[in-house]
Formats: structure tokens, sequence, C-alpha cells
């Protein structure tokens, strides 16, 4: 019986983080209209992107040691034409986070303008229906209220590498619609990749083949696969050259196909980061 493994990195060469922004409305500015990730085609897992993260320190307050992410939620004013209705509280809701077993997700939120001093919450993953908001809409809930928000210092945790997906909805907590219920109603929830260091994030093998999936993030390296059928002093680490070419960096999650090994062997995968043209 063949056994095929995969293994995490073994080189980092550091990554550009930019600040992205998910941006909120709703399908229409009147009250009945349902809340809306506006550029969800920018970010969502259908289209491959990443949100990178870089290593914290013990010391450093917004993360304890952990790989963190600056997370910029922001919902539209009232004068935009695809902003939610007045009287709206737009919060971003938690339902799923998938990763590596035994690891921990974390909220942080900013105090006197640092970023991410105080834990608002945390999850275990991998973890479900789960009940976890985070506010958006910056002004008191009243009848009329601008579901304006774009509060800053907020930051993600993850407490182990790997490659995460987390699943978020919007929903409108106000209790200004009939009968104290919600104006608008929730989003369809949409899910999104986040990295914490250098591995291979999801390892399957079917007829087709050997499916190995990660994320390119670094838009200035190549990442390649390496392969031996044993570990130890005798391993024999040879690449794997998928394409005839290492694979650039793009930000996004790949996934590639390789040839099922012969059967009744081991196998073993790992993804090493290279310098753009060479190691």
């Amino acid at each position: 019986m063949k056994k095929i493994c995969c293994l995490t990195l073994l080189a980092w060469l550091g990554q550009l983080h930019a600040q992205e922004t998910f941006t909120f409305g709703a399908t229409t500015n009147v009250p009945g209209g349902a809340l809306a990730f506006e550029n969800a085609a920018t970010y969502v897992t259908n289209g491959g992107f990443c949100f990178s993260t870089w290593p914290g320190t013990p010391a450093d307050s917004s993360a304890g040691g952990y790989y963190t992410d600056t997370q910029i939620f922001s919902a539209l004013p009232v004068t935009d034409p695809d902003a939610a209705a007045p009287g709206t509280v737009i919060q971003v809701k938690l339902l799923k986070v998938e990763g590596p077993p035994g690891a921990s997700l974390g909220f942080w939120e900013g105090d006197g303008g640092a970023d991410g001093t105080n834990l608002t919450w945390s999850v275990p993953v991998p973890s479900a229906n789960n009940t976890n908001l985070i506010r958006v809409t910056e002004a008191t809930a009243t009848a009329t209220n601008d579901p304006y928000g774009d509060v800053l210092g907020r930051v993600l945790t993850f407490s182990q590498p790997g490659l995460y997906k987390i699943t978020w909805q919007l929903v409108d907590t106000s209790t200004n619609g009939p009968g104290g219920t919600p104006l608008d109603s929730p989003s369809a929830p949409f899910t999104i990749y986040y990295q914490a260091d250098i591995t291979i994030g999801d390892f399957a093998v079917d007829a087709a083949g050997i499916h190995i999936t990660f994320a390119a993030l670094n838009p200035f390296a190549d990442y390649e696969l390496f392969q031996t059928p044993s570990l130890g002093a005798d391993a024999n680490w040879l690449p794997l050259d998928a394409d005839g070419n290492n694979l650039p960096g793009d930000g996004r999650v790949r996934t590639i196909t390789l040839p099922p090994p012969p059967a009744d062997t081991s196998e073993f995968y790992r993804i090493i980061l290279q310098s753009a043209g060479g190691s």
C-alpha cells in the first residue's frame, strides 16, 4: 500500500502585506433589502485570493506570538447608492473556521490608536455554527442611524501555520424593522482564505492523481515542490517541476495535480520558497 505525506516549508523569504478592505452595503438603500459584500468577487475563495499573515512576537500585544492579519471591515455611508438603509446596524458574523486541527482563531480590537491590543473573542479550529460578531456600523443604533463604519486597529490571529478558510455572513442587528425585527435580511455567506506561514494547505489522492493545494503569496518568489521516498538521513529530496517550471507567486491559492506514485511505495512532499529565477 502506498503512503503519501506532505511536509511544510523549509524556506521563508517574507511577504508583502497590503491592507485589504471588505466593503459592505445592501441590495437597496431602502428597508427590506439584503446586506451585500460589495467587493466579494475580489476576495472570496472562488477567485483564489488569499490573505497573507506575518509572525508576531511574544512582546507584541496584537499577536502574542501568533500569525497576524489586519482586517478592515467597511460599511458604505448612507449617501452612497449601494449603502444599506438608514437605521441598519451591520455586523459581521463568524459562521465557520477550517484549518489545522488544534489551532485557534482570535479577533483583537485596538485601544488608543494601537492595532489589536484587546482580545475580543477566540474560537477553536476547526469549528462551525459560530455566532461571534464584529460590529461594523459605528453610529449608535437608532431608527435613522447611518450604517457607515470603518473602524481601524482590528487584527485576526492564527495560532499555528496553515491554510485557513473562514466563512462570514453580514447581519443586521437593528430592531428597526416591523415588530422590532432587523431592517435588512442577512447576506449570503462568503468564505475567505488566510495563510499563516508557508505550508501545504490540502492534500488529496484519487484516481486522477495527487492534488496538492497551497497559497503562492509572494509575488517576488517561486514555489517549488520536492519529493522523497523516505525521511531521515537517507532522504533524497528531488524537485517536481509539475509544469516544467517553478510556480510563480501570484497571491492566490493554487492546486496542482501530480500522477499517482506506483503501488506499494511511500512518497513524502514538501514545498520550498525560492527567489525568483533560482534558489
